[in-house]
């Protein structure tokens, strides 16, 4: 589960930043672990099976947040520059896993 952020960013972008796994790397170590590189070739594959579905998901979870950014921008004839920012409140383990469900739907692999 710690190496799935490093994981994230090599999944979609190629790269990681070395400064952004550093808790998530000293949390490994605390119990015991190696590197969190040591890890990363099985998150990634993990992320290649499900690379469908993650995608999906990505989608749909940028799709809710465009509906909510613009859902504030046109309250009351209000601009873009002038809506609230989105709330990015943290969903529910029930929401994303309906959200993952919906993407398995969509995507057979």
């Amino acid at each position: 589960m710690l190496a799935g952020g490093i994981a994230a960013e090599r999944f979609f972008y190629r790269t990681h930043h070395p400064e952004a796994c550093r808790e998530d790397n000293a949390m490994i170590a605390k119990i015991g672990g190696r590197s969190i590189e040591t890890y990363l070739p099985e998150a990634l594959g993990i992320m290649n099976v499900n690379k469908c579905r993650l995608r999906g998901l990505v989608w749909k979870l940028m799709c809710r947040m465009e509906d909510e950014l613009g859902a504030g921008s046109f309250d009351a004839g209000g601009k873009l520059e002038t809506a609230g920012l989105p709330s990015f409140d943290l969903l529910l383990s029930d929401d994303i896993q309906s959200i993952w469900r919906e993407t398995g739907s969509e995507h057979h692999q």
